[in-house]
């Protein structure tokens, strides 16, 4: 009985197993090990992958900088090379100008003189001749009275009378035309050498001109390296050690902390950036101008000047303590706040008087300064040394 019932069990189980196979994904549990890993291995396959699509973009990101770090440092000495070779440029410049004024009016003078000789010239020909027919024609009439006798020696010594004269001024007009011709040979030389060295300098000048040119065209360069850096560091820049620093904005910390103590600390932010705001604006117009200038030894209050050379006596440009916006504004927040907005109009006026927009500027946070673009690559060589570098940050500051 026992043995009975144990088999149907067998049979009833047997075809529950099979009618759960034909409707189900029955699996076992080393089916489902096996197929864990499969699924596991190709995950790390697939990250494998995208780790090394990620070093070569940031290889080639590498080979980028290098290349515009490259391209800099020639840029930044071409820029030096042209500054001499303008500077040694311009006295030559003058000196051949000068030169060509002074030999112009003697090639001409000369010209005019060699003019004048070729018609002396013509009529000392024309002498010539006359002289010459008058000999043929004393001969022809000596021949004739040579059957005369007596009287031939007459006529031969009124001949020689009238020859004379005549002999003489030949004799004077050859001189005067020889002397000119040497002259003139003299000073068609010396014109020849002046001239020779007027081509010299002038091809000198066209050589310059066309240095000017691919100066120019460096210095093109020069600029478009300057955006990429400034671009560069708005991406990776760092705040406290080198970053971009807008020209002509206000800080807001001297603000907040005076309007503190005026105000009510829970709409001190709120005061002190709509009155940031209103001082913006204000300076930004070109008719806000709290200048002054006095002579050296003057006033130059809180250092917010500018030194200008004018004629025999040099003045400076400083802030006018007595502007009434600003003696307002000292009154009713303080020195501190005072000297953040004569702080941002001087670099207003420094970086970009036309209009006064506020202008990114590499900065060196350490320092307090205006960087160069050879820092602004050891900044950018240290940070891909470092482990601070980070692939495909957007507008996001360094930590």
């Amino acid at each position: 009985m026992c043995a009975v019932l144990a088999q149907d069990l067998e049979s009833n189980s047997g075809r529950l197993a099979k009618q759960i196979k034909n409707y189900c994904d029955v699996k076992t549990v080393k089916d489902m090990v096996q197929e864990n890993e499969r699924f596991n291995k190709q995950i790390v396959e697939d990250l494998v992958k995208i780790v090394n699509k990620m070093n070569d973009m940031v290889a080639a990101s590498h080979t980028q900088f290098v290349t515009l770090q490259n391209m800099v440092a020639d840029v930044e000495a071409l820029r030096l090379k042209a500054a001499k070779e303008i500077r040694n440029m311009e006295v030559p410049h003058i000196r051949g100008s000068t030169h060509n004024e002074i030999v112009m009016p003697r090639q001409v003078a000369l010209t005019n003189k060699l003019r004048t000789l070729e018609s002396r010239c013509v009529e000392l020909r024309d002498t010539e001749t006359k002289l010459r027919r008058s000999k043929e024609a004393v001969q022809l009439q000596f021949e004739k009275e040579m059957e005369n006798g007596e009287s031939m020696e007459l006529e031969l010594a009124v001949q020689r009378k009238i020859m004379e004269p005549m002999q003489k001024q030949l004799l004077e007009l050859e001189k005067h035309q020889v002397k000119g011709l040497l002259e003139m040979e003299k000073s068609e030389e010396s014109d020849k050498d002046k001239l020779a060295e007027l081509e010299a300098e002038l091809e000198m000048n066209q050589v310059m001109v066309n240095a000017l040119s691919t100066i120019e065209r460096t210095a093109n360069g020069l600029e478009e390296a300057n955006k990429v850096a400034v671009d560069l560091l708005k991406t990776y820049g760092d705040e406290t050690i080198v970053g971009i620093k807008y020209a002509g904005s206000i800080k807001k910390a001297p603000w907040i902390a005076a309007c503190k103590r005026k105000y009510h600390p829970d709409s001190c932010e709120e005061a002190a950036s709509k009155m940031i705001s209103e001082w913006e604006q204000r300076l930004k117009d070109p008719k806000c101008h709290p200048f002054t200038t006095v002579g050296v030894g003057g006033d130059n209050w809180k250092g917010k000047l500018k030194t200008i050379c004018g004629g025999f006596r040099t003045v400076q440009r400083i802030i006018n303590k007595n502007d009434k916006f600003l003696k307002e504004l000292n009154q009713n927040l303080g020195m501190e706040v005072l000297q953040t907005v004569t702080t941002a109009l001087m670099e207003m006026e420094e970086y970009n008087a036309s209009g006064r927009p506020l202008m990114a500027v590499a900065w060196d946070f350490r320092k307090n300064q205006q960087t160069s673009l050879k820092k602004v690559q050891l900044y950018f060589k240290e940070i891909l040394e470092s482990n601070r570098w980070r692939f495909g940050a957007k507008k996001k500051r360094i930590a």
